[in-house]
């Protein structure tokens, strides 16, 4: 399995929510180039001017059942991907 356990992906997003300084999101991608026919749940940042992604906090899955399964519980809200969006992604969670 590529990526993080449920665990580990859910001890990183619970400490994320916690900061301060930036705004925690989890975006959804469905068969990215990295990872062609799966589902990979990325954690971004928002805040102080810039966006960024953590290049270790995702999570890779064979169905978005599984990673909405364990990111919903966190107190999240799930937003739908913008028609502007890029076309691998489904969702975000915030």
């Amino acid at each position: 399995m590529d990526g993080m356990t449920d665990t580990e992906f859910e001890i990183a997003v619970r400490v994320g929510l916690q900061r301060s300084d930036a705004i925690q999101f989890v975006v959804v991608y469905e068969s990215p180039k990295d990872y062609p026919g799966q589902y990979v749940g990325r954690v971004h940042f928002a805040g102080k001017g810039l966006c960024w992604a953590s290049a270790d906090t995702f999570i890779v899955r064979d169905r978005i059942e599984d990673i909405r399964r364990l990111v919903a519980p966190m107190g999240m809200c799930r937003i739908n991907r913008d028609a502007k969006d890029d076309a691998v992604i489904v969702e975000f969670w915030i």
